[in-house]
């Protein structure tokens, strides 16, 4: 065997490939650095997400923003899409900080419904009720607030649907979701319709604070309830029109929010 000298071209092939490889890998670690720097998690990015999002077909910052608070979570109650987030609240300002009581009366948000099985359908003034029906109200508040309710069937005396002692609510409701009448004796409660005469009307008073007047109408219709006073003429001060043309003034004023609803029965 011919000694021979080891060739140089093989040499030149390892260090061809050897630069080829480092070169490859410069490529691959320039790549993940670019990659590094403009790739970024979703929610850091909200500009992508909001382009996802739009892309398919759901509301930007649907994630993340909170969603509006429903006054009767548990039974579906319609609320409509005005109603305040719960960042809204106003539980946690000092009196000073509070917003004036036009704010915080006209930020309250209340529903009536009719209340099946599983389903609950919002009613306007004007809606048609029968007897057995159950209706319930769902009241969103901004701040604690006293509340009062009435009804008054065609041609009957006035009765009191809030505050009752029979029932779990007192009086000041807190901020956030109420359900009225909520429990009685521990079990979720509603409101029957009996169906007396052609139609019904209902009055809710919302107040930041006790209203004097209507405290005393509550008196004396308790009185009625208990059968220690005579029940009032329909068409007298306690009646449902009474009452509301009574607190004109305080409304005017700012003191409280009145809201009233008309029924009609089903033959």
């Amino acid at each position: 065997m011919t000694p021979r000298s080891t060739p140089f071209r093989p040499r030149r092939a390892r260090g061809a490939i050897n630069r080829r490889l480092l070169a490859a890998i410069g490529i691959w670690v320039a790549l993940g650095v670019i990659a590094a720097i403009w790739w970024k998690p979703w929610e850091q990015h909200p500009n992508a997400r909001r382009a996802a999002d739009a892309a398919a077909g759901a509301p930007a910052d649907a994630a993340t923003e909170p969603a509006a608070a429903d006054p009767i979570a548990d039974t579906g109650v319609p609320t409509g899409d005005s109603a305040p987030a719960p960042a809204a609240l106003a539980t946690d300002l000092a009196p000073a900080e509070l917003p004036d009581n036009r704010t915080l009366l006209r930020g309250s948000h209340v529903k009536l419904a009719r209340v099946t099985e599983g389903h609950a359908e919002e009613l306007e003034s004007g809606a048609t009720v029968a007897r057995g029906d159950r209706l319930r109200f769902g009241v969103l508040l901004p701040y604690r607030m006293h509340v009062y309710a009435f009804n008054q069937e065609e041609g009957a005396a006035t009765t009191v649907m809030f505050p009752l002692e029979a029932l779990a609510h007192r009086n000041p409701l807190p901020a956030g979701n109420n359900e009225l009448p909520g429990l009685l004796n521990g079990r979720d409660a509603s409101y029957e319709v009996m169906g007396r005469g052609a139609s019904e009307e209902m009055l809710m008073v919302l107040a930041i604070e006790p209203n004097a007047f209507l405290e005393a109408k509550l008196a004396e219709l308790g009185e009625v309830a208990t059968g220690e006073a005579t029940p009032p003429d329909p068409a007298g001060e306690l009646s449902i029109e009474a009452l509301a043309r009574a607190l004109e003034p305080a409304v005017r004023a700012d003191e409280v929010r009145v809201l009233r609803w008309t029924l009609r029965h089903a033959p």
